[in-house]
Order: C-alpha cells, then sequence, then structure tokens
C-alpha cells in the first residue's frame, strides 16, 4: 500500500470529514519525513522535532475527541513491519503510533523452550567456548531481508541458547549490530545488553528482541550473539525500508 493511502486510511479512521485535523496531520508527517533523511544534522533535528509536534497536536487532539483506545494505536505500533496478516486499519494506526512515540522500547525476553533434559541434545552443534553454551539466530536467517518500518526505531529478531555443561551456567545476553545504510555510509556500530540469564544443563532458551536500528534508507545489517562475553553466532542481512 503507497504512503499516500496509509495517511488517508490513518486519517479516515481517526478524522472522519475534518479537513483541517487531515491537512495538519499530513503536512507534519512530510516535514518528519524530510527531516528523517536529511543529510543536515541541525536542519534535520529541527524538521523532526516540527512534523513530529504538528503530527502529535493533530492526531492526540483527536483521538482525545473520539475516544479512540490509546492502547490499539500502540498494539499497531508494535506489529512487525511488512506483515501480510496485518491488516490496512493496523497499519494506518501503527504508522501514527510511530510517528507520535508509541512504538515499545528496545529490549530482550527470554523464556525456557526446552527444560533442563541433557539427554535430549545437543540442538544447535557444539559450542566453541569454554562456557559450552551454543547459540544461534532464528530470525534473520542468514542474507535475508529485515523490513523496517517508516518512522520505527526498532525491528524484530529472535535468537536461542543452548547450555551443553553439565553445570547451571550463568551470564549477560549481549547483541552487536552493525548498520550501513546507503544515506550514511560509514558503519554504525551499536552494543545492545540484554538480560542476565541462568541456564540448567541441557536448558534451551528463547530470545524474543526488539532491537535498536538507525533511521536510513535501505542497507546492510550485521548481528553478533553474545553471552558471557562470548560471540556464540553473527548473522548478515539486508534492511528495507517499508511504510509499514
Amino acid at each position: 500500500m503507497s504512503s499516500t493511502g496509509l495517511v488517508k486510511s490513518a486519517a479516515d479512521v481517526f478524522l472522519g470529514d475534518d479537513g483541517q485535523s487531515k491537512i495538519g496531520i499530513g503536512v507534519g508527517a512530510v516535514l518528519f519525513a524530510v527531516g528523517a533523511f536529511d543529510s543536515a544534522p541541525e536542519r534535520a533535528k529541527v524538521l523532526k522535532v516540527m512534523g513530529a509536534a504538528v503530527v502529535a497536536y493533530f492526531f492526540l487532539r483527536e483521538t482525545a475527541k473520539r475516544g479512540t483506545p490509546g492502547s490499539a494505536t500502540t498494539d499497531a505500533a508494535s506489529l512487525p513491519a511488512g506483515n501480510d496478516g496485518v491488516t490496512t486499519t493496523e497499519k494506518a494506526l501503527g504508522l501514527f503510533g510511530r510517528i507520535v512515540g508509541l512504538e515499545p522500547e528496545p529490549g530482550i525476553e527470554h523464556r525456557t523452550e526446552r527444560a533442563a533434559d541433557e539427554s535430549a541434545g545437543p540442538f544447535l552443534g557444539q559450542p566453541k567456548n569454554a562456557l559450552r553454551v551454543a547459540g544461534a539466530w532464528r530470525q534473520p536467517t542468514q542474507g535475508a531481508t529485515i523490513k523496517i518500518a517508516a518512522f520505527s526505531g526498532t525491528f524484530q529478531a529472535f535468537a536461542v541458547l543452548e547450555n551443553q555443561s553439565s553445570a547451571e551456567v550463568a551470564g549477560q545476553v549481549r547483541v552487536r549490530i552493525l548498520h550501513e545504510g546507503l544515506l550514511q555510509r560509514e558503519v554504525a556500530t551499536t552494543m545492545f545488553d540484554g538480560p542476565f540469564v541462568r541456564l540448567a544443563p541441557g536448558e534451551l532458551r528463547e530470545l524474543v528482541m526488539r532491537l535498536p536500528t538507525v533511521r536510513d534508507a535501505d542497507g546492510k545489517l550485521e548481528l553478533a550473539l553474545y553471552f558471557a562475553g562470548f560471540n556464540l553466532a553473527s548473522v548478515s542481512a539486508q534492511r528495507e525500508l517499508v511504510i509499514a
């Protein structure tokens, strides 16, 4: 769906026939978009602040007037980009939710996928570290494309850890992110700190991630999964900027 169609759909959902607010939100969205890709840092900052302020004013004024649940917009802003199962209304809500800052914060959640069972594994291949903890990326896969939504500062990724030792192992999960965009050619490196986890012998632990990203157009992305200081797995993917 085109960006014009999404803006119209979102405006119709919230504003009905209120032409003034539709124009206001449209102007604000354009200002923010121009600022997001402006190569002059100071001018870009001013444009983004102005655009976000205009959009937020009209958007929040109308949602308050119409009683639209804020949770619906927040939920839509958290949906994965480029997913065919997301409806047009959800895409529109998500677009405006991200513009006004309702996207969830970056973070890493973990949950046991398979309880301790030393006789069941290993599932991830032999680890190459003293802790005997293996790791793998499930999403993205090597050479895949990660779709990043417009006005979004995060993207989703999934990984898994496996303790192949006969003792409990504890450590911090961290992710190294290398970004290379088309507009900003220099490689940007981000180390993102996740939680401390304890793995029982034979335990397989799933990692559900929302990771920070640079605001840029299409480009390259490399992820490295760390546990207790050891690099367990790396993957390279392509970035693709989409509207929603």
